[in-house]
């Protein structure tokens, strides 16, 4: 009984990632208005967060814009089935719930001569964990019966900064270009304590984890009108790490002993990791009137082998597909669908490989020289986690609401 509960522990505190969930491509999804059609915006990026999306949308913009802000609050739960095991019955599941507020999206778009311009900071991935867990488990043989406790505090934030370009090349073609400075930084403080209710034995562990990532990654992208009511658009995203490091320490106590670790390592040369993925994107948009725009994009990921077995990455494909309506002249409804699938190649102990499915909508209030949005973005999906004794099914939710106001220049 005591193998299976440091096993646990183990699984709970051994995760050390450095990319957003380390499980899916799709953080936040960056700009309200990109938001609020799923992210469908590939082959429409006329505002500034085409910076991200496809720069050379940008060209196609008719006005400067200041996004002031695009405010997220994400809330998230992830469930996995029967991981505490009691030879009573009615095993118990484990929780895993997170919760962030955190200025998304800020963006300024303006022309200069024959050029759009802009600059961006996104913060596509942002997490904060502030959990408390208390369990008691009980068993056949009484004097093996224990209460468990768990704290974890988690802070993870990744941050794009930088300039971008577009032009027309014609009438109906543009390209365009950014380029971002990337920054990940994640702190971790995690406790466990389990204490044998009928025996005279404790197991306590405290792990403390600081890791982060500086790297570039570079947006090059085309825009084609092919008439006045179809555009297609296609974007490549590629970056380079330059930094990546993690500092570890580790306390784990019992009733006879006590040790410390330290531990230092560099995630670069010694795991050849990889901040950003290579990506591929390209996307349809039909202008069917002056009040209704239809979307949709595909993104693939190609695979990738790393030297440490835990950054290997399978090749994946991604859609999402969006609508934006204008009820009045002032007041537009946006809707949008995608995916989200599971990046792992193979499930380890203490990975969960769900794919999944978002729905996102948004209302918003325009005038000439204004506007603000309120949207919602809603994820769920199930599939297993990988556990000592085998996969155990697992199922996640996540809700995120966002609010944001641009001024046209």
């Amino acid at each position: 009984m005591f193998k299976k509960l440091y096993m646990f522990i183990l699984i709970v505190t051994m995760s050390s990632t450095l990319m957003a969930d380390n499980l899916h491509y799709k953080g936040h999804l960056v700009g309200s208005r990109a938001a609020g059609m799923g992210g469908a915006f590939t082959a429409i990026s006329d505002d500034p967060s085409g910076s991200y999306y496809n720069p050379a949308g940008m060209a196609f913009s008719t006005q400067s814009y200041i996004s002031l802000s695009t405010n997220t609050y994400q809330r998230s739960t992830a469930e996995f089935k029967d991981i505490f095991t009691q030879t009573q019955g009615n095993n118990k599941n484990w929780y895993r719930k997170t919760q962030t507020l955190v200025p998304s999206f800020f963006g300024i778009l303006q022309q200069f001569g024959s050029y759009m311009t802009a600059f961006s900071v996104i913060n596509p991935y942002s997490e904060t964990v502030n959990q408390d867990t208390s369990l008691i488990l009980s068993y056949d043989d009484e004097i093996d019966n224990r209460t468990f406790l768990y704290n974890k505090d988690e802070t993870t934030n990744m941050y794009f900064a930088g300039p971008s370009m577009a032009t027309l090349v014609t009438d109906s073609f543009a390209i365009g270009a950014s380029l971002f400075a990337v920054i990940y930084e994640k702190e971790k403080i995690d406790s466990q304590y389990a204490s044998w209710i009928n025996q005279n034995k404790f197991f306590w562990q405290s792990q403390y984890v600081d890791e982060s990532a500086k790297g570039v990654m570079g947006v090059l992208g085309g825009q084609w009108m092919v008439s006045e009511k179809w555009s297609f658009g296609t974007s490549v995203k590629a970056g380079r790490t330059l930094s990546a490091t993690s500092e570890q320490q580790l306390v784990v106590a019992s009733r006879n002993n006590t040790t410390h670790q330290q531990e230092s390592n560099d995630l670069l040369k010694k795991w050849d990791f990889r901040l950003v993925p290579l990506s591929l994107h390209s996307g349809l948009a039909y202008f069917a009137s002056p009040y209704l725009l239809l979307s949709a994009d595909v993104s693939y990921y190609p695979e990738y082998d790393a030297v440490f077995d835990f950054y290997d990455r399978g090749s994946v494909i991604n859609w999402s597909a969006g609508l934006e309506y204008y009820v009045t002249l002032n007041i537009p409804f946006r809707f949008g669908m995608y995916s989200n699938q599971s990046i792992l190649k193979r499930v380890q102990v203490g990975d969960y490989d769900i794919d999944l499915y978002g729905i996102t909508g948004a209302i918003g209030y325009e005038t000439e020289v204004s506007a603000l949005t309120l949207g919602a973005d809603y994820s769920f999906g199930s599939g297993v986690i990988g556990w000592s004794d085998g996969n155990h099914d697992a199922h996640y939710t996540d809700i995120s609401l966002f609010f944001s106001g641009t001024y046209k220049l």
